[in-house]
């Protein structure tokens, strides 16, 4: 069975950070497009201040 997963913004940030407290499940992953959009722009702000 495949499990289809939708992350959010905060989860996503956390898995890209390596700060998650537990590994995700094997799954199938998606993202909205508003969290795509928060994902570039929190790198974009994190970029700027480095």
């Amino acid at each position: 069975m495949v499990v289809n997963i939708v992350l959010d913004t905060n989860a996503v940030l956390y898995f890209l950070a390596g700060r998650l407290a537990e590994p995700l499940p094997k799954a199938d992953f998606y993202v909205s497009v508003i969290t795509e959009m928060d994902r570039m722009e929190h790198w974009t702000v994190f970029d700027d201040k480095a």
